[in-house]
């Protein structure tokens, strides 16, 4: 329908975080963290238009409960977290995630996918973590949870696709995750292009960034 240009501008949002490569789409709605100024134009078939803060928005479902204090700072053990569509999560990726396991001493990864229900994908997860020398017991492994059960105290995110905290990205889709966090206020935390050194950073925040006062803030702000 848009390749016949059924309106005489054509614009598109957030259904796909880089370029149509459609002529007949004349603009595309995004911010200069995902895309800086001068790095993606060339990549793009649509001319730019860049929202002054955060291309994303997010709002809590009314029955979202509210947000705890981070368990980590009671009880002493951080719990990291991917919720990631499971063919994003490849070996390289649980070996870098397991070199922070060992960072961090008595920290857990909850990994929450649909694969998960599969025992084979679970043996494969255990299998890939035992390598790298981290105990099944320090992982959770789940295929559902319920809204109330999610806690863990910092998110992973995949080597591909959007971090959380993880590199810093290339440009277009792989720049989504950056630019949220990065509107976010945790703008402090940018992170080297290079795997090495974005470890130190990765582990770094574990004794210092209170998420829940983070989050308090952001929903009582509702953005």
């Amino acid at each position: 329908m848009f390749a016949r240009k059924p309106a005489p501008v054509q614009a598109t949002y957030l259904g796909y975080p880089a370029t149509t490569g459609l002529s007949a789409i004349d603009w595309r709605v995004t911010d200069a963290l995902a895309e800086e100024p001068g790095l993606t134009e060339a990549h793009c078939s649509e001319r730019l238009i860049r929202l002054p803060q955060s291309a994303w928005c997010y709002a809590p479902p009314e029955y979202a409960p509210a947000v705890n204090d981070v368990p980590a700072l009671a009880k002493g053990v951080v719990t990291f977290g991917s919720f990631s569509n499971f063919p994003k999560v490849n070996e390289p990726t649980m070996r870098r995630w397991a070199q922070i396991l060992q960072r961090v001493p008595q920290s857990r990864l909850f990994l929450k996918a649909r694969a998960m229900g599969c025992a084979s994908a679970q043996q494969r997860v255990r299998r890939i973590f035992a390598e790298t020398g981290i105990d099944a017991d320090r992982l959770l492994l789940r295929a559902h949870c319920r809204l109330r059960s999610i806690w863990p105290n910092m998110a992973r995110s995949t080597l591909p696709w959007t971090p959380i905290p993880t590199m810093e990205p290339p440009p277009l889709a792989k720049r989504c995750g950056w630019a949220c966090r990065s509107s976010h206020w945790l703008a402090e935390s940018c992170l080297p292009r290079r795997p090495e050194p974005a470890e130190q950073r990765r582990t770094g925040g574990t004794d210092r960034v209170d998420a829940g006062a983070i989050h308090r803030h952001r929903r009582g702000s509702g953005q």
